[in-house]
């Protein structure tokens, strides 16, 4: 089963923290989680005006501890072989391996060791200009995005016949 991921988070100065992950499986489920540990007094400034406006209300169920998020999205996931897909991954990949217990070597056996880069296949495709993400900086939202430039960069391929080398 094929996810696309996004992550918000914030550089504290000595680690990246989660803010919120969003994902979207190939059967169209979606999953959404924020982090109920992040300071939200010590945020960048970069994140204080384009990530906390538009996050969900503290109400909102949405809320959760880094070990809810853990087990949500490792249920979410399930047990089929998967396959994980970002826009520029490195980070995005980073902040859900290290949700579990173990970092990459706690991966549950049928996770990869690697997220695939959506940025990374752009260029090895010859930097088509793919289609603009739309949307407030919203973890869910970006992995809506993260599907659409997957899906372009499919037909791109077939399309060019670029890729395969």
């Amino acid at each position: 089963m094929r996810f696309w991921i996004d992550t918000e988070y914030h550089h504290n100065g000595r680690n990246i923290e989660l803010t919120s992950l969003g994902a979207v499986s190939e059967d169209g489920r979606e999953f959404y989680a924020i982090s109920t540990e992040f300071d939200v007094q010590a945020v960048k400034p970069w994140v204080k005006e384009q990530v906390l406006p538009y996050l969900e209300s503290r109400s909102s169920s949405v809320w959760k501890s880094l070990s809810e998020i853990r087990q949500a999205f490792v249920g979410f996931v399930g047990d089929a072989p998967a396959e994980f897909w970002s826009y520029i991954s490195t980070n995005d990949w980073y902040l859900v391996t290290n949700l579990l217990p173990g970092g990459l070597d706690g991966l549950p056996s049928n996770w990869p060791f690697e997220c695939w880069d959506l940025q990374q296949w752009a260029f090895h495709l010859g930097n088509p200009t793919v289609p603009a993400c739309q949307t407030e900086h919203s973890a869910l939202s970006d992995a809506r995005w993260h599907r659409q430039v997957y899906e372009f960069l499919c037909e791109y391929e077939r399309e060019t016949g670029r890729g395969n080398g």
